[in-house]
């Protein structure tokens, strides 16, 4: 299976929503460059379908968004402050260990000082050692022509090669013990060398093995932060997500309170109509009313002209009678009226 067949949708669209809350530009070269794997054209497809998505998301409101952006933001601050503090401490501790490689490389360079001093001193033994030597072979040839020239002289020849084997003696003896000297410091001199070319490989390997443990404190710490960033950011897409939700949500209530708002309006002009007729209802009551004092004073009038005549009282009871019944009527409808008002 190869690397472009297991590069997902969901991990495409995971780095193009870090980098789209970052404010950062959501294009193939950023991707690519974040994913480390996966064909251009199928971080393109997946580009254009995240994008399709992106669009078709209900829009936050603007405190939502940049309450987000502010916790991003704070987020993003707290992370690099972490990775910048991890940096700094691995930068000083190295500068540390360079130090102490500086102060090793100068401890050899005098070491190395020293030696070249030694073998200064050396070659000027040499060099004096082969001026007694020349002195040794030109009193030889002096004393050789004078035992040639003075052949009687036995005495004076013994005592010159008496004094010769001696001065010969002392030379040997003053060679042997500069010679003995001369390999002492030869042999101190490589036994010094041999132990601070170990001191110093020693430091060498301790200044490593100290850097690759920094080093490697310094990438867990990275990762550390790496995973703490994306936590952080699956919190927040999650946070988001709830805000989402909850805005949604409130779309949804403010669509009802609209809707109630609707309803409250029709019955505010249901009660106003009825109010209205209410009122209609009570003039025409007060029209009644009116009508019935009317006709008791008519009543009281047919009763004062009923003593002056009997035919005018006749006329008079059989009209009162009638009033009677227009008046219970009225009373009868007024009653059905008022039980019917809310």
């Amino acid at each position: 299976m190869s690397a472009n067949e297991w590069l997902t949708y969901e991990e495409v669209a995971h780095i193009a929503d870090e980098l789209w809350l970052q404010k950062k530009p959501v294009n193939i070269t950023a991707l690519s460059q974040r994913l480390g794997r996966g064909s251009n054209a199928t971080i393109k497809k997946h580009i254009a379908t995240w994008s399709k998505e992106l669009d078709n998301k209900p829009t936050l409101p603007d405190p939502i968004t940049k309450a987000i952006k502010i916790v991003w933001e704070n987020l993003e601050q707290q992370a690099q402050a972490k990775i910048d503090e991890a940096q700094q401490k691995a930068q000083q501790e190295l500068g540390q260990l360079q130090e102490k490689h500086e102060q090793t490389l100068e401890e050899l360079q005098l070491s190395f000082n020293t030696i070249d001093n030694l073998n200064h001193q050396l070659n000027e033994q040499a060099l004096a050692h082969s001026r007694l030597q020349n002195d040794y072979l030109k009193l030889k040839d002096e004393l050789e022509a004078e035992k040639q020239a003075k052949a009687s002289a036995q005495e004076a020849s013994e005592l010159a090669n008496r004094l010769l084997i001696e001065h010969e003696k002392a030379t040997e003896a003053q060679l042997r013990q500069q010679q003995q000297q001369h390999d002492q410091a030869i042999q101190l001199l490589k036994e010094q060398i041999s132990q601070l070319k170990a001191e110093h490989q020693q430091a060498l390997q301790q200044l490593k093995q100290d850097y690759e443990n920094n080093l490697h404190q310094v990438d867990l710490q990275v990762k550390d932060l790496q995973s703490v960033n994306h936590n952080l950011t699956q919190q927040l897409q999650q946070a988001e997500l709830r805000i989402q939700n909850q805005a949604n949500e409130l779309n949804l209530l403010t669509n009802n309170h609209s809707q109630l708002s609707t309803e409250y309006e029709a019955l505010n002009i249901n009660y106003q109509a009825l109010i209205k007729a209410a009122k209609e209802q009570d003039k025409q009551y007060a029209v009644i009313q009116t009508e019935l004092i009317y006709a008791q004073h008519r009543a009281d009038d047919y009763e004062k002209r009923y003593g002056d005549t009997q035919q005018l009282l006749l006329s008079s009871q059989k009209e009162l009678g009638e009033l009677h019944a227009e008046l219970k009527y009225l009373n009868e409808w007024r009653i059905k009226k008022l039980s019917d008002k809310p």
